[in-house]
């Protein structure tokens, strides 16, 4: 599917996105062929490979390092289905996942549906439509719906292990981790490279390590988001399980309901930075340490520029944004309701452990939360210093809900950076949002180019993206191109 678009005489023109990025395409090769003694753009070039049915992206395992492009939708009814993808295929087990890609895949915003992969018992390493996936390899523009995937350790509906980029892409349906399983996601199961401007819709279960969108991240998570229910685990987060890496401007608006530890609305453990991002679900489990945001954010982890809304409970070590911090968290908020037991806080339930060492900070910093809507009058539950340090810094304070909305709370919520950052709502009075916030998570799929096709209000470089983002996208279309080398594909026109 092209996202051309149309002249006044009705025939296809280039797109100014396609334009730019084959600018600098020719760019590159201009310059990569004068570093190499000479090379020119037609020596350095070849076509995709055309994707029309399943038999065709079945054989990409046979030569995983090339170039592919998907030409149309692939569903049941496509050549291939019942032998390849189907859940008689493969011996009942399904479509076989390609592992080791290191090539690039546009999937030009066609759709891959009813993929099944039911792999529960095995101990291989990458489980989803690739497998695994190494440093060079790029993946764009890939919608994956009614996905039903089932495995044992790093399963997502797209990619199980992935150490490449994955960019403009989507998955729904259901992902299942089975007894034992760890690190499962709704897109990816395991992240060593990128993931940007994506998104995930189904519900997630797993062992451990489970998120919406990522199970474990240790690269980057950005402009992205999740909506899709979790279920049992620990170490679950909304878009993330555990995050090692960076994670920014993302949200997650699933509902999270587990009986296991460390638990969150977007990240489950933190031992990474999460920035500029939000989470509106619902937290809820029988275990401790859970919190709006971050179930635990380590001595490590770093919180900041982030916001809860949704309604948290647990047994101990409650927060409105984060259960346990044993590192630092600065300039977020917390507005959803919070209950639990002992050690319940309307930011943090915990500030602190018997970990700290000297010169070892766990810090609360200019932070916010409606004592209203959360019901806490406190902003920590308890504090643990151990032998370090564990302390409020700042303007850490509780607000009634009028002063933390509209006009009023840039005056109210004085530590929030309201110049670059965040940015008041008024019509109607609301809470802050981010200047650049994260996208919603009910994404729908990629936009055709420079219109609103799924009335997310994106313009058609995925939901909310801003020009930031749109440069990001181009940058990495750029990418993919050059390493296509060719002029002649749908995405180049």
């Amino acid at each position: 599917m092209s996202d051309r678009g149309l002249n006044s005489a009705g025939t296809s023109r280039p797109s100014v996105r396609h334009a730019v990025a084959l600018g600098l395409v020719l760019l590159s090769v201009t310059v990569a062929g004068a570093a190499l003694g000479g090379v020119t753009a037609a020596e350095s070039q070849s076509s995709p490979v055309e994707i029309s049915n399943w038999t065709d992206l079945d054989d990409i395992r046979n030569n995983p390092g090339a170039n592919y492009m998907l030409v149309n939708d692939l569903d049941e009814t496509t050549p291939g289905y019942d032998m390849v993808a189907g859940p008689n295929a493969n011996g009942a087990r399904g479509f076989d996942p390609i592992d080791g890609f290191s090539g690039g895949f546009d999937g030009q915003g066609n759709s891959i549906a009813n993929l099944t992969i039911d792999r529960p018992i095995e101990d291989q390493g990458g489980v989803g439509l690739f497998g695994s996936t190494s440093g060079g390899a790029v993946i764009e523009e890939v919608t994956l719906t009614s996905a039903t995937v089932t495995g044992y350790r790093d399963v997502g509906g797209l990619v199980g292990e992935n150490r490449g980029t994955v960019i403009n892409s989507s998955a729904s349906g259901d992902l299942n981790g089975t007894s034992g399983s760890v690190r499962v996601g709704g897109l990816v199961g395991r992240n060593n490279g990128t993931v940007s401007n994506s998104s995930a819709s189904g519900a997630v279960d797993g062992l451990t390590s489970v998120g919406g969108l990522v199970g474990t991240n240790s690269g980057t998570v950005s402009n992205s988001s999740a909506s899709g229910n979790m279920g049992d685990g620990s170490q679950v987060g909304g878009l993330v399980g555990s995050n090692s890496g960076n994670v920014s401007t993302s949200s997650a608006s699933g509902d999270v309901s587990t009986d296991s530890l460390d638990v969150g609305g977007l990240v489950g453990i933190n031992d990474g930075t999460v920035s500029n991002s939000s989470a509106s679900g619902d937290v809820s489990t029988g275990s401790n340490r859970v919190g709006g945001l971050v179930g635990i954010n380590s001595l490590i982890g770093t919180v900041s520029n982030s916001s809860a809304s949704g309604a948290v409970n647990g047994s101990n070590q409650v927060g409105g944004l984060v259960g346990v911090n044993s590192g630092t968290v600065n300039e977020s908020f917390a507005t959803g309701a919070v209950t639990g037991s002992t050690d319940v806080g309307g930011l943090v339930g915990q500030l602190g452990s018997g970990l700290l060492v000297p010169r070892v900070e766990a810090i609360l910093r200019d932070s916010y939360y409606d004592t209203q809507t959360t019901e806490q009058q406190a902003a920590v539950g308890t504090i643990v210093e151990g032998n370090g340090t564990a302390e409020l810094r700042g303007e850490v304070a509780g607000l009634p809900t009028s002063q933390m909305q509209g006009a009023s709370a840039a005056q109210n919520m004085g530590a929030l950076d309201f110049t670059s950052t965040w940015q008041t709502v008024t019509a109607p009075a609301g809470y802050p949002e981010l200047q650049s916030g994260p996208p919603p998570a009910a994404e729908r799929g990629p936009d055709i180019e420079g219109t609103d096709s799924d009335g997310d209000g994106g313009d058609g470089f995925g939901p909310g993206f801003g020009p930031g983002v749109v440069l990001a996208g181009l940058s990495g279309a750029g990418y993919l191109l050059k390493r296509r080398g060719t002029t002649t594909d749908t995405d180049a026109e």
